[in-house]
């Protein structure tokens, strides 16, 4: 039962935490892409080219982080993503991303 149960936590941490990053980072990509403009930034200062080249950046970025995480770090830090893809999605206008991007510390 025990391995059974660990075999379903790895899965479910394997398909879960892509799922939830790319989420976020899509979120991420889609809020810059509205309010670089008003944010008086360009994607250059974001280090990507545009929309497409930072969500995959940060979509490559977050799979190198958590596959060097043990389980437990791992759920916590996919549980962030998922709150920051569902904060962004959330949000309203360019002050609401600003503001879900700060709480979790994309932005000063």
């Amino acid at each position: 039962m025990r391995i059974f149960r660990t075999a379903l936590i790895l899965t479910v941490l394997g398909l879960g935490g892509c799922t939830q990053c790319e989420r976020a980072c899509r979120a991420e990509a889609n809020a810059y892409d509205a309010c670089l403009r008003d944010w008086g930034q360009e994607w250059r200062d974001l280090g990507a080219d545009d929309r497409d080249d930072y969500r995959e950046t940060c979509t490559a970025t977050w799979n190198m982080y958590l596959d060097g995480l043990e389980s437990e770090a791992r759920a916590d830090e996919i549980g962030q993503c998922g709150d920051l893809a569902d904060d962004l999605v959330a949000a309203s206008d360019c002050d609401g991303y600003r503001a879900a991007l700060q709480a979790y510390g994309v932005v000063d």
